[in-house]
């Protein structure tokens, strides 16, 4: 490394590492980063993290849910250019929707857009291509109702898929396109994969503004982000109820 501050070997920093999870496995809070080919990707998680530690539905604001629809054909050239989109997997484990699993894998933009169209599939090509292993990250969520909060933490993909095979319930597939306003306002719009419409809802800083090229649906009212368990396991009873 360039950096001065790093004076360990790759051995020495891989076996601290290991020493450092055994001194905090049992802390509640623990949360372990895992290695992110992009920067961003990093950034994006460790303020995921901190978010959840600290209680708050986001470090801007608390945030909610509107369902809306485009104003034009299509989403603007200038938004898809610095948007990221992701596809963002979650299975719940027990009966009771306290305990899940989730993988999110990181895909081009252009496939989330062509992925609106009910028939399109190419949100599952592009999730069968091996070129997108690195950008994928795979966590393990409990909730714990009684203390207010949600522990993550991050396992590998043989991990989760060992998890996902013994599970009897089904997974939710949320696409979602993230972006920036000029003001730096974080939105995040998205749809579910498997529904039979691409109902698209957007997710945005209580207090902001719509983006000019969204308009809320009609009678659309916002909804307060779905922090909890109970609050997310119903949204997907609603999302599955759609497709029959």
């Amino acid at each position: 490394s360039n950096n001065p501050g790093r004076y360990h070997s790759p051995e020495e920093a891989a076996r601290l590492d290991a020493v450092c999870e055994d001194v905090y496995k049992g802390h509640k809070q623990l949360r372990m980063v895992p290695y992110c080919k992009f920067f961003e990707d990093k950034v994006e998680l460790v303020m995921g993290y901190l978010q959840d530690a600290l209680h708050v539905d986001g470090l801007a604001g608390k945030r909610q849910r509107v369902t809306v629809r485009l104003r034009a054909a299509a989403v603007p050239p200038e938004v898809q250019h610095h948007a990221q989109a992701f596809v963002i997997t979650s299975t719940f484990l027990d009966e009771a929707m306290q305990n899940s699993i989730r993988r999110r894998v990181r895909i081009g933009v252009d496939c989330w857009c062509e992925g609106m169209r009910p028939e399109s599939l190419s949100i599952d090509e592009a999730l069968a291509k091996d070129c997108l292993s690195q950008s994928e990250m795979f966590e393990e969520r409990e909730a714990i109702p009684e203390e207010n909060y949600l522990a993550r933490r991050v396992i590998s993909k043989v991990q989760y898929h060992k998890i996902a095979v013994l599970t009897r319930q089904e997974p939710v597939d949320r696409c979602v396109l993230s972006f920036q306003d000029q003001s730096g306002s974080h939105y995040e719009l998205f749809y579910i994969k498997n529904s039979a419409q691409r109902e698209l809802v957007l997710d945005l800083t209580v207090g902001s503004s719509l983006p000019d090229w969204l308009e809320p649906e009609h009678s659309a009212r916002a909804k307060p982000h779905p922090r909890w368990p109970e609050e997310c396991a119903q949204e997907a009873r609603v999302r599955k109820l759609g497709r029959h």
